[in-house]
């Protein structure tokens, strides 16, 4: 799987994040392989509405309820997105979260891409079995 991370850029404000993410999608279908966008936040539930794997770029270990501003699985998942980035290089957080998130995407059957830093993070972390990992050297 190819997992494209629109990350936070001017080019993907707005509606050029459905327009990106609609290209991914045809070059997806015709040359069949697997392609997954990680749009930034604003875009993730109208990107969804299309036939392509969507993720989060991040998730946060908290629950449904009071938790402003947080990402909550749960939430997302209903949204139709698919799993989420987890320890991304520009975003990264302690392994017991990175446990616990593996976990409860597991439980939700939703994707996780642990993302890791070298082949030693990735021999760690693929004991936790994600659906993917991505190694990305800092």
């Amino acid at each position: 799987m190819f997992v494209i991370n629109f990350k936070n850029y001017d080019e993907v404000s707005g509606v050029r994040a459905v327009k990106l993410a609609k290209i991914a999608q045809k070059m997806s279908k015709k040359y069949k392989i697997r392609i997954a966008v990680a749009p930034p936040q604003h875009a993730l539930s109208e990107i969804a509405k299309y036939p392509i794997t969507v993720l989060a770029q991040h998730l946060d270990n908290t629950t449904v309820g009071s938790t402003t501003g947080f990402m909550v699985p749960e939430i997302v998942k209903r949204s139709r997105v698919q799993g989420s980035l987890i320890n991304h290089s520009e975003h990264r957080i302690p392994e017991k979260q990175i446990k616990s998130l593996v976990s409860r995407l597991k439980k939700l059957k939703m994707i996780s891409v642990v993302c890791v830093k070298n082949v030693n993070e990735a021999r760690k972390y693929a004991k936790l079995n994600p659906s993917y990992i991505a190694i990305e050297p800092p």
